[in-house]
């Protein structure tokens, strides 16, 4: 019975050890695991950049406003006073150099319609009578010195005659009592004060038109007294507007006005931008971005390669498909598309600047 017993026993330790034994041929070894690579899809998608040593740029922020280049802006004033009898153009139009804008009948058009004729036949009389002088000198009847006065009086109402007829052209006057107001320049309208059937005063001293070339218009921006010492002529602009607010006009700023605002404390600065496509418009509102050089150099990255998570940052280093590090770094500031690193990452690393959050992910959950 014993001998059974001790058989038994001996039967079961045998079979205990080889289930053990199988169990421990079944467990993965540790340099058998499957290691992280990239996929060559994925490879497709992202992009690598490498970290550079540059000098820092700054970036200030500036709320702006869109105006017309005041050397491509005509006022429009009225010679006359009299009644609107036309106005062919309204607010926002586009006109061409010497387009009728609008036509007022006057009275006061009479009175130089008066000094024309009257300017005409003082010269024709003037003639008449150095011609009469020129005769009684050839005859010995006159002097010399008659003569010359006749000739002085001819220049006199020649010069006369010449003045009025550069008003008439100048002021598109006609003989029909009608003062016709034309556009000085080719542009848009940008203000108008002036409708059909209204009165003007002949001492009216206020513009019935403006016309502006926008070809080319101005930024104007206030910039406060703390950042006026990064502020110098030619730095670069970046403006942007409610309008268009994917698109970005880059100008330079090509006037500074060195006086303060004394109710805002804020200085008036000038950015030229190019509008060939009129998108434009006087009056709208802008914003600028103005970079500027800071006197030190640091690691820089594309900023669209920081990864925040649990309000860390990070960057995946890259150093081949199979060896992707998840590095945390600390970012100085980020200005003009660049994120400044202080900590965590050295000059010549490559890092993964598109699709980094997919890598991320797969690595860290």
């Amino acid at each position: 019975m014993k001998i059974t017993i001790i058989k038994a026993c001996f039967a079961f330790a045998l079979t205990a050890l080889s289930i053990g034994c199988g169990s421990r041929s079944q467990m993965p070894d540790e340099d058998t695991k499957k290691t992280f690579s990239i996929s060559d899809t994925m490879m497709k998608r992202i992009v690598i950049d490498t970290a550079q040593i540059q000098q820092v740029q700054g970036e200030l922020t500036l709320n702006g406003k869109i105006i017309a280049d005041e050397n491509k802006l005509v006022n429009v004033f009225p010679f006359v006073g009299g009644t609107v009898s036309e106005v062919r153009y309204e607010l926002g139009d586009y006109v061409r150099k010497g387009e009728v804008l609008a036509v007022i009948k006057s009275g006061e058009v009479a009175e130089y319609e008066r000094q024309l004729i009257d300017a005409q036949s003082d010269l024709l009389l003037a003639k008449k009578n150095l011609g009469v002088q020129r005769d009684l000198f050839s005859s010995r009847l006159t002097s010399e010195r008659d003569v010359a006065t006749a000739e002085k009086e001819v220049e006199k109402d020649e010069a006369e005659l010449k003045r009025i007829q550069e008003v008439y052209r100048i002021y598109s006057i006609n003989n029909s009592a009608q003062y016709v107001v034309k556009a000085p320049i080719n542009g848009f309208i940008i203000e108008k004060n002036i409708n059909r059937d209204m009165t003007l005063r002949s001492d009216k001293s206020d513009n019935i038109f403006t016309v502006a070339d926008i070809d080319d218009v101005w930024t104007m921006a206030n910039v406060y007294e703390s950042d006026i010492s990064k502020i110098s002529i030619g730095l670069e602009a970046q403006i942007r507007t409610i309008a268009y607010p994917d698109s970005v006009i880059i100008g330079k700023v090509d006037k500074i006005f060195n006086i303060l605002d004394p109710q805002t404390k804020t200085m008036s600065i000038r950015i030229k931008l190019s509008n060939s496509r009129y998108i434009l418009k006087p009056g709208m509102a802008a914003t600028v971005y103005l970079r500027y050089n800071e006197p030190r150099s640091m690691t820089a990255i594309p900023a669209s390669s920081i990864i925040f998570d649990k309000g860390k940052t990070f960057v995946m280093v890259y150093r081949s498909r199979s060896d992707v590090e998840t590095r945390k770094v600390t970012v100085a500031q980020t200005a003009a598309g660049h994120a400044y690193i202080s900590s965590g990452l050295a000059e010549g690393e490559r890092i993964i600047t598109r699709g980094q959050l997919y890598i991320y992910d797969a690595l860290n959950d």
